[in-house]
């Protein structure tokens, strides 16, 4: 389907598609053919999704915070008595939708994943933060044994 829907569109010139790196994906005929299309490939590391696909962090993580409020909010105005019907789900999820899966949302994803413009500090920056907020284990005081022991 990528390669379909985005031929014209290249006109003759290489694309980028971006994958997980599960290894259904990914095989020897894909590859080849891939790179008979000029396709190039950019294959995530394992469980990296989260930080690093555009698509789950422009818009699904927006959509399920979006559906999550919608949800609370209902459940807050039907003070919990009401349980929630099939109506009731696509009204809060269509609202959600609406919110969140937006042109703006989608063109930033790109650089929020530091994909474009390319920017490895953007998502490595994330991990930086973590590390540095974490006490050295030298100054912890909290010690059941001694080295000793």
């Amino acid at each position: 389907m990528f390669e379909v829907e985005t031929k014209k569109k290249a006109r003759q010139l290489t694309r980028l598609l971006i994958l997980n790196g599960h290894g259904s994906h990914i095989t020897i005929a894909f590859i080849e053919y891939c790179d008979a299309h000029k396709i190039y490939l950019a294959i995530l590391p394992p469980h990296s999704t989260h930080t690093l696909q555009p698509l789950n962090i422009g818009l699904f993580k927006p959509l399920a915070s979006a559906y999550s409020n919608e949800l609370s909010n209902f459940l807050y105005k039907s003070q919990g008595i009401t349980g929630i019907t099939k109506r009731d789900f696509f009204k809060l999820f269509y609202k959600a939708w609406d919110d969140s899966i937006t042109p703006a949302n989608t063109l930033s994803a790109f650089k929020k994943c530091g994909i474009s413009p390319l920017n490895p500090d953007q998502v490595l920056g994330r991990f930086k933060a973590k590390n540095e907020e974490r006490p050295s284990s030298s100054s912890s005081s909290s010690l059941v044994l001694s080295a000793s022991d």
